[in-house]
């Protein structure tokens, strides 16, 4: 079963949380030599249901999924969402 974030939580704060390890001299290393991946570490934590989740992207050819992992509810994805300064508001949520 696929567990969308707009479903269980409307309203998420998204924060930038550089990973120091991905970093080399300033710029941004790539987890992998071709940039595609299964889990792909992201700058951005999530703050959801009251605590904070690392967001991976997930990216094949000319697509990619943001998701989050948890316990309660083990893969999490993030549908479509707007970014407005550290906000990210979902689908159906504020605009």
């Amino acid at each position: 079963m696929v567990v969308y974030a707009d479903d269980l939580d409307r309203e998420c704060q998204l924060f930038l949380d550089k990973p120091e390890w991905l970093y080399r001299n300033g710029i941004r290393l790539t987890e992998t030599a071709t940039g595609y991946g299964k889990k792909l570490t992201t700058d951005f934590k999530i703050k959801f249901m009251g605590r904070n989740y690392r967001i991976y992207t997930t990216v094949y050819s000319n697509n990619g999924s943001n998701w989050f992992q948890c316990k309660k509810y083990g893969k999490v994805f993030i549908r479509n969402c707007r970014l407005d300064w550290g906000k990210i508001y979902l689908v159906g949520g504020l605009v």
